[in-house]
């Protein structure tokens, strides 16, 4: 009788061990999928920040340029339509993987801009910035400003801002009557935000 007792109780232990084993290794394979995520999920970080650090590099040299290569505005506009769909990509990606493994994806903000009407004998016009932020751990910041006549109707916008502040401006300089749009982009390293706004030149 205390041998069958013997018997069950050992054939128990073992399926308490077995069971035990099991979910180690149940375990350790979850947690090396999670790691393979994470990693993932910085390299994807560290990809898009590289990238659209070069794209609005591109775009801020172009804006460097004088008025009369007023021929390369397409390309400043594509730039900043590819740097958009660059981020917009890698935020859908990176939504995904942190669905799985919880790790935030983070995206800069900034207050929309007003339009603005530049008489041009009042000369340089202030626009303010503000709402500038990121949830990005330890963010660097930068904030790049383009319009869209090459400056036949304003000179380059000169910005003005210092990481990780959450207040800027922009310096708008009238050249001749007309109007442009204006695009400023904020960009944190992981994620980019961008709003317009319309200069009215009288």
């Amino acid at each position: 009788m205390g041998s069958k007792t013997e018997r069950k109780e050992n054939e128990l232990l073992r399926e308490i061990l077995e069971a035990i084993h099991n979910l180690k290794k149940e375990s350790e394979l979850q947690l090396s999928v999670l790691t393979d995520l994470q990693a993932a999920v910085a390299a994807v970080q560290t990809a898009v920040a590289t990238s659209t650090s070069a794209v609005l590099a591109a775009i801020a040299d172009i804006n460097s340029l004088p008025a009369s290569d007023a021929q390369l505005v397409p390309l400043t506009t594509a730039l900043t339509a590819a740097a958009a769909a660059m981020q917009a990509n890698a935020a859908s990606l990176l939504a995904a993987i942190a669905g799985t493994t919880g790790a935030p994806a983070t995206s800069p903000t900034l207050t929309a801009i007003p339009a603005l009407s530049a008489p041009l004998a009042a000369g340089a016009a202030t626009v303010p910035l503000a709402g500038i932020s990121s949830t990005a751990p330890s963010p660097t910041i930068t904030v790049l400003a383009s319009a869209s006549d090459g400056g036949s109707v304003i000179a380059a916008p000169s910005v003005t801002y210092t990481s990780p502040a959450a207040t800027g401006s922009l310096t708008i300089t009238p050249v001749a009557v007309g109007t442009s749009t204006v695009t400023v982009t904020v960009n944190d390293g992981v994620g980019t935000v961008t709003q317009s706004f319309v200069v009215t030149v009288s």
